[in-house]
C-alpha cells in the first residue's frame, strides 16, 4: 500500500507558482532579466517567430526609437513646456529660464507626473535633445 510520491520537476513547480500568482508580462520580463536569460530568450523567440511578425516588430521598434518629439505647447516667456515622445515613452519637460544663461529642467512622465531624477540616464538624453532640437526654434 505504500505508494511513492513522485517528485515534481522544478519547471512544473515553477509553472504552477507563476500560474497561481497571476504574473503579468512585465513581471515575467523582469524575472527573465534577473535570471540573466534575456538575450537567450530573445534569440529563441525570434528564431521561432513568423517572419512577417518579426518585420512588424522591427518597424515598431524603429518608429519608437526615431519618433522622438512633438512640441505641443509653449507657455509664457519664462517657461517652455514640451510634451514629447522619446524612445517610446511620453514625457513632459518644463524648461524654466531664470536669466540669460541660467535655466533648469523638470522632466516627468506624462501619464503619471512622476519626476525623473537628474541621475537617470534618460534625463541627460532628453535635455540634450531639447537643447539641440527644440529651444533654438523658440
Amino acid at each position: 500500500m505504500n505508494k511513492e510520491i513522485e517528485p515534481i520537476k522544478p519547471t512544473e513547480l515553477f509553472l504552477r507558482l507563476l500560474k497561481n500568482h497571476e504574473i503579468n508580462g512585465e513581471e515575467l520580463e523582469q524575472l527573465i532579466r534577473d535570471l540573466g536569460m534575456e538575450d537567450q530568450m530573445l534569440r529563441q523567440l525570434a528564431l521561432k517567430a513568423d517572419m512577417d511578425e518579426l518585420k512588424e516588430l522591427i518597424e515598431e521598434k524603429e518608429e519608437l526609437e526615431t519618433n522622438k518629439t512633438e512640441v505641443y505647447c509653449v507657455d509664457s516667456f519664462t517657461t517652455l513646456q514640451v510634451d514629447l515622445m522619446f524612445k517610446g515613452t511620453e514625457y513632459r519637460v518644463l524648461v524654466n529660464y531664470h536669466c540669460y544663461d541660467c535655466k533648469d529642467y523638470t522632466i516627468t512622465y506624462l501619464d503619471t507626473n512622476e519626476e525623473i531624477s537628474y541621475e537617470n540616464d534618460v534625463y541627460d538624453e532628453i535635455v540634450e535633445y531639447i537643447e539641440n532640437n527644440v529651444e533654438d526654434k523658440f
